[in-house]
Order: structure tokens, then sequence, then C-alpha cells
């Protein structure tokens, strides 16, 4: 990894695996896992200890994560964080393309837009909602739900009123987007509206978000499909590499 101080490296993994092990890791299976020399490993623990950043237990002989550690976590918006992380990739992308793009996640059960930015055509899609109710309308909505637990996925479709049918055509529709990482929706409920979906993924491979592409059917085409499919895949590609 080019530009980076190797020490902080290693220590940022080391926080990392023992923030993993919350019933406690000790020092031989971090330096093994990190691929480190013991002393060294020893050495970096207890500057993260001395910080705060780690508890060592005497008893146990095994790290834990430290106060300092909580507390700075609990002044971090995770959202607010994820936001600022999108901004700038949303807004190159939209440069390029010109029609509406969002970012969508799930946020205590509830399906959230977190950026917007409107296509500057004549007659653009314009969402202007935070909160969706019924994200199995949207592409993007529907790459959130493909990525939900079962137990909330059940909850959700019992929720809907459907018929078994309908019920079972709309996991189907979820697993397929799973299977091929992307989500397509015309016209859905007549709506006058194309979209694409795609998931984002952290470097550690968990679902953290959905971006989309939205443009009235009018406009929708071969060209116009395949610029929001490949643009999309690679927006989420370049996220990931940024969290």
């Amino acid at each position: 990894m080019a530009n980076t101080v190797q020490s902080v490296e290693r220590a940022l993994t080391l926080l990392e695996l023992v923030v993993g092990r919350p019933q406690g890791v000790g020092v031989r299976e971090l330096a093994r896992e990190a691929d480190l020399k013991a002393p060294t490993a020893q050495q970096l623990l207890k500057t993260l200890q001395a910080r705060g950043y780690l508890h060592f237990n005497p008893d146990s002989r095994q790290y834990h994560a430290g106060q300092s550690l909580a507390k700075l976590c609990q002044q971090i918006d995770p959202l607010a964080t994820l936001r600022e992380s999108l901004r700038a990739p949303l807004q190159a992308f939209h440069a390029a393309l010109g029609e509406t793009l969002i970012a969508q996640t799930m946020v205590n059960g509830e399906a959230r837009i977190l950026l917007e930015f409107a296509g500057n055509q004549p007659l653009t899609v314009r969402h202007g909602e935070v909160v969706i109710d019924d994200p199995h309308l949207w592409a993007s909505g529907s790459v959130v739900l493909a990525w939900q637990s079962p137990a909330y996925l059940d909850q959700y479709i019992a929720a809907r009123n459907w018929n078994t049918e309908e019920s079972q055509a709309y996991r189907e529709l979820l697993m397929g987007i799973r299977e091929r990482g992307l989500a397509e929706m015309v016209n859905v409920a007549n709506s006058g509206v194309a979209a694409v979906g795609a998931p984002v993924f952290d470097r550690q491979g968990d679902f953290v978000c959905a971006v989309g592409g939205s443009v009235p059917v009018t406009r929708w085409d071969d060209a116009q499909r395949k610029q929001l499919t490949e643009g999309l895949a690679n927006l989420a590609n370049e996220i990931r590499d940024q969290l």
C-alpha cells in the first residue's frame, strides 16, 4: 500500500484484531494473525494500552478494547462519516451522467436516502424523500432489502399483505439481486421511471449501502442502461476502496 507508515498500519491491524475478539486475545495469537514477530506486536500493543485504546487483563493475559477507543467511537456519527465518504464519488459520476443519483441505506429498520443529486435534464427524476416507506418499489431500495436479515425480510414482506405468489416472487427477485450484484426496475407501479441499483461493501465485504441512478422511461435505452450499470458498478468499487 503506497504512502503509508508501516508502524501505524501494524498498530491499526492489531487494534482491528482485538476489536474483533470481544472475548479477548493474547499476544502470540495477535502476532501470528498480524504476521508480526511477538516482540514487535508486544511493543505496539503496549503503546495502544498506554493510550487507553486497549485494556490488558493480567489474569487471562489477553487484550480487550479500551475506554479511549469506546469514547472515540461515541464521538463519531457513522451516517455523517458514510455520507461524506460517498459525496465526492457520487458528485463526479453525477457530473458525467447528468441524471439523478442517490445513496440509500437502512437505519434502525427504515430505508433512508443518505445523499441525492438530482438530474440536470429538463425532465428529470426527483425524490425528495428521506425515509422511504416502500423500498421494494426502488432499485436501490431492493438492493438494500436484498442484504437484510431473513428475519427482517419476513417482517417486511408480512407487512405488505402480499399473497403467497407475490411474496415468493419478490424473494426470488432479491435472490437474483444478490447473485448479480445489481437491481434494475423499469416503470414499476407505472412510475414512469427506469432505475438501476448496486450494492456497496466495505473492504471487509460487509454491506454498507446501495447506490442508484434513475431516469425517465422516455430516455431509457440500451446506451443509457449500459452507462448506468457499468458506472454504478465502478462507483461502488471506488467507494469500497475509500471506506
